[in-house]
């Protein structure tokens, strides 16, 4: 979840929410589809199957408020929405833990696709469910990702469609691809480091600054 919350915050200073999202779900397909194969024997199809269609339903929601939202309302929302899940991390993330059923994958899905609709940011409210449901790391980043996917091709069809994705803008897609794939590959080792109580600290840190970061600008 870490590139959308960095790439929101950073992207906020240069180009307008529509524009900030379009090119977050374009480079979240091309990092979707390397984390995938990369960690495809890591992906527990029952855990993400649930959450992987309830994105689909409601990115398209997400992405038509994004077209009738303000820019520093929609910013403001989104820095107040990291700090909150931050604070959850940080209080319940390792005492509370989510039973990995349908209807509850289904539900938080259902906030990860229209965040993602918004803002290219699936990544909190799936956090909260994969997180809780997986106890190993690589299963956690493997699964996730893999659900992001067919939605994040889906909200890329739209903005294209919106015409929020511009030829000004197509340098910028072509050199976040070789980026984008390095910086999963360099993750997935730092990945591989990490236990369960440092990846939920780094979780909810990295929220909390960014959140920080968005409602300051």
């Amino acid at each position: 979840i870490g590139f959308a919350m960095l790439a929101s915050a950073v992207f906020a200073f240069f180009l307008p929410p529509a524009n900030s999202s379009a090119l977050i779900g374009y480079a979240a397909v091309i990092a979707g589809i390397s984390l995938s194969l990369r960690m495809r024997a890591y992906i527990r199809m029952r855990i993400a199957l649930p959450p992987l269609i309830a994105m689909m339903i409601a990115r398209v929601l997400g992405v038509v408020t994004l077209m009738h939202m303000d820019a520093g309302l929609a910013n403001r929302v989104l820095g107040a929405g990291l700090l909150l899940f931050a604070l959850y991390f940080w209080l319940f993330g390792e005492r509370v833990r989510i039973r990995p059923t349908a209807w509850k994958g289904f539900l938080l899905g259902l906030f990860a696709g229209y965040l993602g609709g918004l803002y290219g940011l699936t990544g909190p409210f799936c956090a909260v469910y994969f997180f809780s449901a997986l106890d190993s790391g690589p299963e956690y980043v493997a699964s996730m990702n893999f659900a992001f996917l067919p939605s994040a091709f889906l909200g890329l069809g739209m903005h294209l469609w919106y015409g929020n994705i511009t030829a000004s803008m197509l340098p910028t897609c072509l050199l976040s691809v070789p980026a984008v794939i390095f910086g999963a590959a360099l993750g997935v080792r730092v990945l591989r480091g990490m236990d369960r109580a440092q990846l939920s600290r780094a979780i909810y840190l990295f929220m909390a600054c960014m959140g920080v970061v968005l409602l300051a600008i």
